[in-house]
């Protein structure tokens, strides 16, 4: 087993406090809607050689700006098509491939295009291009000093797909 530590000897420890801020808004015109997001995650009281990175800070964030046209009955009575353009999260699914997780401080981004489709039964169809961001900064030291930095899109990497969940 391992030896018994006495009651003065230091403990090993790690730690981390984070803080996320998120800003969100959406305004609807009627048909057309304009929305963004603004977040500040922020990393303070690690301990020397904490394993922080960018899953953890991203610092004032500009993470969605995105622009929508919305009509109803296009394919049929009673659905719903959604075109979106921008810098927008993606949450797809399950969200186990394509999905914006509760739990990290800092999440990714993604620019481009998508069209989503509801019938009024409840099927849906999503249609995407979209290119990912790349969370900056990236280095330790600016990353440990909450070193604002915007992510830059990364157009060398396109994703493209569509998916379709039955109700």
């Amino acid at each position: 087993g391992a030896p018994a530590k006495s009651a003065d000897a230091p403990l090993d420890e790690d730690a981390f406090v984070s803080i996320r801020t998120i800003i969100a808004g959406e305004y609807d015109f009627g048909g057309f809607r304009l929305g963004g997001e603004l977040r500040d995650a922020r990393g303070y009281a690690y301990s020397d050689g904490a394993s922080i990175g960018v899953s953890d800070v991203n610092a004032l964030e500009p993470l969605q700006f995105y622009a929508a046209v919305d009509a109803e009955g296009v394919i049929a009575d009673g659905d719903a098509l959604s075109l979106i353009g921008g810098r927008t999260t993606l949450d797809i699914g399950s969200g186990r491939v394509i999905g914006e997780p509760g739990f990290a401080n800092s999440v990714n981004s993604f620019t481009g295009g998508q069209l989503r489709w509801k019938s009024a039964a409840g099927d849906e169809f999503i249609g995407l291009f979209v290119m990912p961001s790349n969370r900056q900064p990236t280095d330790a030291d600016s990353i440990e000093d909450n070193e604002v930095d915007w992510d830059v899109t990364n157009d060398d990497i396109q994703l493209y797909g569509a998916h379709f969940r039955k109700a």
